[in-house]
């Protein structure tokens, strides 16, 4: 296998956010009935709720047209960004119904033909499903597009009191019978007075043989509410036709402005109180100027806007079917994870903000204070400006739902690298860089991803010879033994590995990792898998007890054995990986020796293999699943959970004795057994005190996975090196050409 340089990150600090994904949107199937009200056809209503708030003051329903495709555009608008931050900023609901009715919304978009029922039904799940009773009474904003348009107006018309607002996109607001008929207008009354409205429809549609209908209904009913007092907006797009464009751009400061008015400055109350018509300005349909609202006459056939921001934001829909953004994201973002994938490449995760003005069009990565790299949509833009969720003829995010991860496969310098990242806006506009992620460059070795795991043969290599069950230590009557492998026709000393099965302190024997003993072996080093006393036996210090006893066992023996007594490494992997650092750390720690023999041969070794071994028993995650879980393996280890036993995982933890003049270290893992987590603080502790270092991973592995082809080979093979760099050359005379310690 070829060996490639990789970035490989080891986490500097632990950085924890919430995170969004497709799992945090909740589902409530509606299935069809033959009964009178009730909808004769499948729904699907997604919620999206956001995930601090105590009390949700309102739902913002965005719902689809008519059309197959508008049906499965549906299916996203509860995942869009965009539209989730407006439901933040106010703590609402994202509800998107999803109507299966093969196109015909002439089965829904008339609320008494049940999809009214059908939507209370949902509330009333989601109320109980996400403990917010809130959600069966709460208010709503309502959003629709063609079909869609004429069920929000609809749903107002005979809801007013429960309406905060209501954005209707190319749809009619009347009450028709037939797709023909443009419709008939209801009346207004002082309750629907109170709602504002938006119409907004293509320019294009003005003309157009089909959508014509819908542009002259909505400009009937203008003429016929306006005067009337109602808080009317008309806003044509001058870019499209019947599709939405950029009218989210519109919408969005729209319900921001009527959501800030009506809700109560209380977040706990519910109800809603009135515009305040103090603060509104006016449009003039012709010539799109804009001024401070009047009590003239003239005015009543103006579009009513909000406030002067949303009169300004109307000002220039109306006119460039767009509203520029001059000034950069406001928010940065939150880095959430960052660690290797299992091809051990460098993999950063984050959360953002949307600009408010223009969205997000995708993010810029920074290593090192460079860009490197923008991370975009892979679906092509097809409607409105450019977006990294990027937008579909029915202002939802077009599939598939990129995420915000970025994976570097660039081949770099073994150095401590910076990774960065900034939102840029729909503009192309940028925002400010979070605290960057250190990563540390290391070694990858390759596996394909496809790999079959096979159990190697066990047969001893002709190249070596063997004896079982050679005694090492006595603690009274209990005996504790040792399989020892000889490369053949040694004629002059060799180094020496102790091989340090895994099986969490309580399972496992020597066997498991005999195979490992006898390739190193095979490769010329005298290797001595162990036995242990587990922990069911003996908690800790017992297990390092013995195998300081093993080292002391070879020393004491090396002329017999043909050890050279001043190169003895060890490796372990799991468990054993701990032992295995817990012996290169604690030399000198009297505690930690035990009485198993040989008391005047030392129990220092000169290299250290770690293969997936914990080796700071009081990180984060090791102490977090000790409190987490009862009765783990570790906890048996050690005696109880860290708040029991806080001493003792100390006492045992190999980082607390890391000191100038220790062994070197390899740290070797999987790429699927969470690589480099584990040594996070190790490494750069063992950096200060000048202590070497190797960090690898095995692509595509997990944990265990050294017990298997082909990670078996793929880590003998690291073993093999690391052990010739560090013990010096195996097959050589230790004289002439071993490596410095």
């Amino acid at each position: 296998m070829n060996v490639l340089l990789r970035s490989l990150l080891v986490i500097s600090a632990v950085l924890i956010t919430s995170r969004a994904s497709a799992d945090d949107v909740l589902t409530y199937r509606i299935e069809p009935s033959d009964k009178p009200g009730q909808l004769s056809i499948p729904a699907d209503y997604r919620i999206w709720l956001p995930p601090k708030a105590e009390h949700i003051r309102g739902i913002i329903v965005h719902q689809h047209g008519c059309g197959d495709g508008a049906e499965r555009g549906g299916e996203t608008a509860a995942h869009d960004l965009h539209w989730r931050a407006l439901a933040q900023r106010w703590d609402c609901a994202l509800l998107a119904p999803r109507y299966h009715a093969g196109g015909d919304c002439r089965q829904w978009y008339d609320p008494t033909l049940g999809s009214a029922a059908a939507l209370q039904k949902a509330l009333g799940h989601f109320a109980m499903a996400s403990k917010h009773p809130e959600l069966a009474t709460a208010p709503w904003a309502l959003w629709g597009h063609s079909g869609g348009a004429v069920w929000a107006f609809r749903m107002f018309n005979s809801n007013p009191d429960r309406t905060i607002a209501v954005f209707l996109r190319s749809g009619r607001p009347t009450l028709f019978t037939s797709s023909e008929d443009e419709g008939e207008i209801p009346p207004l009354t002082p309750a629907k007075r109170q709602v504002p409205i938006v119409s907004n429809l293509g320019l294009k549609e003005r003309d157009h043989e089909r959508f014509s209908r819908a542009w002259n209904a909505s400009w009937r009913f203008f003429q016929d509410w306006r005067p009337q007092g109602a808080r009317l907006t008309w806003a044509p797009d001058p870019l499209t036709s019947h599709e939405c464009g950029n009218s989210r751009f519109l919408a969005i400061p729209f319900f921001d402005a009527c959501l800030a008015a009506r809700l109560s400055e209380d977040p706990q109350a519910d109800g809603l109180g009135e515009m305040n018509t103090s603060a509104a300005w006016l449009g003039n349909n012709e010539t799109h100027e804009i001024a401070a609202a009047s009590d003239d006459p003239d005015f009543s056939s103006a579009s009513w806007l909000p406030n002067e921001h949303m009169a300004r934001v109307w000002r220039e829909f109306v006119t460039t079917g767009e509203v520029a953004d001059e000034t950069p994201p406001k928010h940065r973002p939150t880095l959430v994870s960052a660690g290797l994938d299992a091809a051990g490449r460098p993999r950063i995760t984050w959360t953002a903000r949307p600009d408010w003005e223009s969205g997000i069009r995708g993010f810029r990565i920074y290593r090192d204070g460079r860009p490197i790299a923008m991370v975009t949509s892979e679906a092509p833009r097809r409607f409105g400006i450019e977006q990294f969720q990027q937008l579909s003829y029915h202002d939802t995010p077009t599939p598939p739902l990129p995420e915000m991860v970025f994976v570097d496969d660039a081949e770099l310098s073994a150095e401590v690298h910076r990774y960065g990242v900034v939102t840029i806006n729909g503009y192309g506009l940028g925002s400010g860089r979070p605290e960057p992620v250190e990563i540390r460059v290391g070694k990858v070795v390759e596996v394909p991803e496809d790999a079959q795991r096979t159990r190697p043969a066990g047969d001893v290599p002709e190249n070596v010879s063997a004896r079982l069950a050679v005694p090492y230590a006595r603690y009274g009557d209990r005996t504790l033994e040792l399989d020892l492998f000889t490369p053949a026709d040694v004629e002059k000393p060799r180094p020496a590995i102790v091989v340090v099965h895994g099986g969490g302190w309580k399972n496992g024997d020597r066997s498991k990792f005999r195979r490992l003993a006898l390739e190193l072996a095979a490769c010329g080093y005298v290797t001595a898998a162990i036995s242990y006393r587990l922990s069911g036996e003996a908690p800790f210090p017992a297990a390092i007890h013995d195998c300081k006893a093993a080292v002391r066992y070879l020393r004491a023996n090396a002329a017999e054995l043909k050890i050279d007594p001043d190169r003895i490494g060890v490796v372990g992997g799991s468990a054993g990986g701990h032992l295995a650092a817990l012996l290169g750390t604690s030399h000198g720690v009297e505690e930690l020796e035990g009485n198993g023999g040989h008391a005047k041969a030392s129990s220092r070794v000169q290299a250290v293999a770690v293969m997936g071994g914990p080796v700071d028993l009081e990180s984060e995650h090791f102490v977090h699943r000790s409190l987490r879980r009862q009765g783990t393996s570790a906890n048996a280890f050690l005696g109880g959970n860290y708040e029991e036993a806080g001493d003792t995982y100390r006492a045992a933890s190999p980082i607390r004795y890391l000191e100038a003049g220790d062994p070197p270290f390899l740290l070797i893992d999987g790429g699927l057994d969470r690589p480099g987590e584990r040594y996070a603080a190790f490494i750069p502790r063992a950096d200060e005190a000048g202590i070497r270092t190797q960090f690898v991973v095995v692509q595509h592995g997990e944990h265990g996975c050294w017990n298997f082809d082909p990670w078996f080979s793929q880590f003998v093979e690291e073993l093999d090196r690391f052990f010739g760099e560090t013990l010096g050359d195996q097959r050589s005379s230790p004289d002439t050409d071993a490596a410095e310690p």
